[in-house]
C-alpha cells in the first residue's frame, strides 16, 4: 500500500479537524500555495523556470496529492512535488521528489536504480566514489564521469531512481528520482529546497532517463 493511500486512510479516521490539522493548520488551501509558491521561487532564484500547478489540473497525479507541485520548463526534469511524509497527530513533514515525462512501459527493471556515495576514513569520511546499481540505467550513469564529479564535489546522499511503480510516487507516467532521507518539517522548509548543484545532477540523471526511453520507440 502506499504512502499516500495509508495517509488518506488516517484523515478518514481523523475527520475533518484531523485532515486540517495534519495538512496546513487549519487554512490547507492557503498553506499549500504559501509552500509551492516559496518553491518556485526559489527554483527561480537558481536558474530554474518553475510555476506552480494546480495538481487536479495535471494528468497522471492522485486525486487530492501531493501537498503543492511546480512545473518545470525547458529541463529535463518536469515537475518538482512537495509530498507529505508519514505523519502522526503532532508531526508535520515533507520531502520533494523530482519527476520526468516518460513512457515507462517495458523499462520497469531498467529504471529501477539506486545510487549510493563511497567514503573512506573513520572520522573525516572523504566521499571518494559514487555508484549506482540496479537496472541498465546504472552504467550509463556511472560511466557519465561529469555526473560522478557532480555527485561528489555536493556531497550527495543515497538516490533513487524509479519508474511508474505502484507504491512509490503519486505521479503516474513519470520516473520519479528523490534523495534519501531528505524529509523536513513546516518550519524548515525554506532551508530544504534543492541547491542549484543538486537540482541539475537531477536534471542530468533526467536526460538519460529520456535518453533511454526515447532510444527504443
Amino acid at each position: 500500500m502506499s504512502i499516500f493511500k495509508k495517509m488518506a486512510e488516517k484523515m478518514g479516521e481523523m475527520g475533518e479537524m484531523g485532515q486540517k490539522f495534519v495538512l496546513g493548520g487549519g487554512d490547507t488551501t492557503r498553506e499549500r500555495a504559501e509552500f509551492t509558491n516559496e518553491l518556485c521561487e526559489h527554483l527561480r532564484q537558481i536558474g530554474v523556470n518553475a510555476t506552480a500547478v494546480d495538481p487536479r489540473t495535471v494528468e497522471g497525479v492522485e486525486e487530492s496529492w501531493p501537498f503543492g507541485l511546480a512545473k518545470v520548463e525547458d529541463r529535463n526534469i518536469n515537475f518538482v512535488m512537495i509530498n507529505p511524509d508519514l505523519v502522526d497527530d503532532r508531526t508535520r513533514s515533507y520531502y520533494c521528489t523530482y519527476h520526468t515525462r516518460a513512457n515507462v512501459e517495458g523499462l520497469e527493471k531498467t529504471l529501477d536504480v539506486e545510487g549510493e556515495p563511497k567514503k573512506k576514513g573513520f572520522f573525516s569520511k572523504e566521499l571518494v566514489d559514487y555508484q549506482w546499481k540496479g537496472g541498465d540505467l546504472a552504467q550509463r550513469l556511472n560511466a557519465d564521469a561529469d555526473l560522478k564529479n557532480m555527485l561528489i564535489t555536493a556531497r550527495a546522499g543515497k538516490i533513487s531512481v524509479k519508474p511508474n511503480v505502484l507504491g512509490f510516487t503519486s505521479f503516474h507516467g513519470t520516473v520519479v528520482i528523490r534523495e534519501g532521507n531528505q524529509s523536513w518539517s513546516w518550519s524548515l522548509r525554506k532551508k530544504s529546497f534543492p541547491t542549484r548543484e543538486a537540482f541539475n545532477i537531477y536534471d542530468r540523471i533526467a536526460n538519460h532517463i529520456r535518453s533511454i526511453a526515447s532510444s527504443r520507440s
